[in-house]
């Protein structure tokens, strides 16, 4: 099972995902690599200047996140102005300055990530 998306691997009991830039290979989520996958469906938690978001990732634009909140209400983010606490399918919890996740899906999931100096 490990090369379905979205299937768990219960050999290993960890979660698989493909379309992280691996070709043919499925690659782990963790909050190191998060960046790199898909948000679609990951439960989150927006923080977008004083108001605090809680639901799931439905859509994803180049500069924006829309989110299906848990009041059935759609708010459409800007990442840049947006932290993000992605909740992962392990139960880990991953937290992303909305400033590493500009850029369209599917040209993010190419991309290394930034190294910074600090």
């Amino acid at each position: 099972m490990q090369g379905q998306a979205g299937k768990k691997n219960n050999s290993q009991d960890t979660y698989y995902t493909t379309g992280a830039g691996a070709g043919d290979k499925s690659l782990k989520i963790t909050p190191k690599n998060l960046f790199r996958h898909e948000l679609l469906g990951l439960s989150v938690e927006a923080h977008y200047l004083n108001h605090v978001f809680w639901g799931k990732v439905v859509a994803e634009t180049r500069n924006m996140v829309t989110i299906l909140t848990d009041d059935n209400k759609i708010k459409h983010l800007p990442k840049q102005l947006t932290n993000f606490i992605f909740k992962l399918p392990d139960g880990r919890e991953a937290k992303l300055s909305g400033l590493q996740i500009v850029g369209r899906p599917y040209e993010r999931i190419k991309m290394k990530r930034l190294k910074r100096p600090w």
